[in-house]
């Protein structure tokens, strides 16, 4: 459980890194790369605490802790080693709470960077529109009334 919550806590501080990164990206900047590595790194601690939870899980059952019927069994342990093991347990539970505010801060600032340049976007687009007529280019597809009166 150690191992774990050190895992935990190495996504944690990635997670506030991705914050504070999101907060610092332009739509022209390169730290794009940046944001994109440390999701990937973080992918693989996730990894990792996935196969411990499977080894820690095949503990479990080997310990009695888990019956085989995959439910929880009543053991008997000492209270200092169960102590020891819901402390574990909460600090895990508050790396994952703390964890997910970070991801809900970042989501926040990615959608609202996502939508300052699809604005842009819409901008660029209708003024690129309004060249085109005014150059009288025609788009494809495009259909034009041209009036004949004089």
């Amino acid at each position: 459980m150690v191992q774990q919550a050190q895992l935990y806590q190495e996504i944690l501080d990635i997670s506030a890194a991705q914050v504070e990164l999101c907060r610092q990206l332009d739509e022209d900047d390169a730290s794009l790369d940046g944001l994109l590595q440390m999701i990937d790194h973080r992918q693989a601690i996730m990894e990792q605490i996935d196969e411990l939870m499977l080894r820690l899980h095949k503990l479990r059952e080997e310990i009695g802790l888990i019956g085989p019927d995959g439910q929880s069994a009543a053991v008997e342990l000492g209270s200092e080693r169960y102590d020891e093991y819901r402390l574990w347990v909460q600090k895990i539970l508050n790396l994952v709470s703390s964890i997910c505010a970070n991801d809900e801060k970042s989501q926040e600032l990615l959608q609202g960077k996502l939508n300052h340049i699809t604005q842009k976007l819409n901008e660029l687009r209708t003024g690129r529109k309004a060249l085109q007529a005014y150059t009288g280019e025609v788009p494809p597809g495009g259909a034009w009334f041209f009036d004949k009166k004089k």
